[in-house]
C-alpha cells in the first residue's frame, strides 16, 4: 500500500470548478487478493458458525457466504481509494474536507459539508 498527496479538481453540478489536493492510496495486487480471500473465507466461517443455531440458520447459510463474496469482489476492484480531498467547494466557496472513496469505474461523488451540493472529484494527475 502506498499513499501519496495528488492534485484534484472538485467540479459542482453547474460546472464549476475549484483545484484541491487529496491522498491517494494504492493497493498492490496481493494486498488485494488477500482482503478479497479474507471477506470470502469470513463469509464462510460465519455461514458455519451458524449452521447450529435454530431458525436463524435458515437465513445465515445463504446470506453471509453471499456477503462474504460481494465485500470480496468489492475489495478485489479497489485498486485505489481517494481519501481527505481538501479545499473550496466550487458551489458556495467554503473550505471543506471531503471523505472521498473507491476509484473504480464509476465517478467519484460526495456532498460539500457547508452548503450539502454534490461535487464530482476529477484526479488532475494521472491517478
Amino acid at each position: 500500500m502506498s499513499a501519496q498527496e495528488v492534485q484534484i479538481t472538485l467540479r459542482s453540478e453547474q460546472g464549476a470548478t475549484r483545484p484541491a489536493t487529496a491522498t491517494l492510496t494504492r493497493y498492490e495486487r496481493g494486498e488485494r487478493m488477500g482482503r478479497a480471500a479474507g471477506f470470502a473465507a469470513l463469509g464462510l466461517l460465519g455461514a458455519g458458525i451458524f449452521v447450529f443455531v435454530p431458525a436463524v440458520h435458515l437465513i445465515t447459510t445463504w446470506l453471509l457466504p453471499l456477503a462474504g463474496l460481494i465485500a470480496a469482489r468489492s475489495a478485489w476492484r479497489t485498486e485505489a481509494k481517494l481519501t481527505d480531498a481538501r479545499g473550496e467547494c466550487p458551489a458556495c466557496g467554503a473550505k471543506i474536507t471531503l471523505s472521498g472513496g473507491q476509484l473504480t469505474e464509476a465517478p467519484l461523488w460526495d456532498a460539500c459539508t457547508a452548503c450539502s451540493r454534490p461535487l464530482l472529484m476529477v484526479a488532475t494527475e494521472s491517478a
